[in-house]
């Protein structure tokens, strides 16, 4: 609760820290080097204008991070795939500018906490982010399962897909092989992997290899009607 503005860079010489409180400043940025306290256990950059984080937070070993009220847009998929993934407890992110959780998500114990309330989130869909971690968690390692079939089912058909496309939202996802396909066709493409992807995926009845087989029989259905 001061002005601060910055963190000096050797805050990562404090080796024998294990809290670290820098909530409610004006912090633009967190120094790489904090990463470097290896006996912190609680952090919290609450209240501040954080637009990310560091990369290597990954490697720390965490029990509680908050990150929550600041104007963080994106978390690196990566983020729980290190040590942090297996001792975190906590994770705070509430009002931030998140439309998507990362995946890594799923690596976080089930019986942790986590509150991303107030995040203009589109997937998961909000109405499972008052469910357990667990359930949420589940979400999301179906979604990539889902993700990954329907790209190699979509390859497998000649169609290129742009996986970077597919989440959070779906635009744009095919980038080759449309041959006579209209661009109306495509738009309701993106429609049809979104509801299979994103939001209440649960809802959609198609299968990945529906949508592919029903892309690659209506693309067959606009070469004939051409010629």
């Amino acid at each position: 609760n001061n002005y601060l503005e910055l963190l000096p860079v050797n805050v990562g010489k404090v080796k024998g820290l294990t809290h670290l409180n820098v909530s409610k400043n004006r912090l633009v940025d967190i120094p790489d080097t904090i990463c470097d306290l290896k006996y912190l256990k609680k952090l919290n950059v609450e209240s501040n204008n954080l637009l990310n984080l560091p990369l290597r937070i990954s490697e720390m070993t965490l029990l509680e991070l908050k990150v929550g009220h600041n104007r963080i847009e994106l978390l690196d998929d990566e983020l729980f795939d290190g040590p942090l993934g297996l001792t975190l407890k906590l994770f705070s992110c509430p009002e931030n500018n998140m439309s998507e959780l990362p995946i890594s998500i799923a690596k976080l114990d089930p019986d942790g906490f986590l509150d991303c309330e107030l995040n203009p989130l589109y997937s998961p869909p909000s109405g499972l982010m008052s469910e357990k971690l667990s359930v949420i968690q589940h979400y999301l390692r179906v979604r990539q399962v889902r993700l990954y079939e329907l790209e190699e089912f979509l390859e497998d058909e000649g169609f290129e897909f742009d996986r970077e496309f597919a989440t959070p939202y779906a635009s744009g996802v095919l980038k080759g092989g449309t041959g006579f396909l209209s661009p109306d066709d495509l738009i309701e493409f993106d429609k049809a992997v979104d509801e299979y992807l994103n939001g209440e995926y649960y809802k959609c009845p198609a299968s990945g290899f529906e949508l592919t087989e029903n892309l690659a029989n209506l693309l067959q259905k606009r070469e004939d009607d051409l010629y």
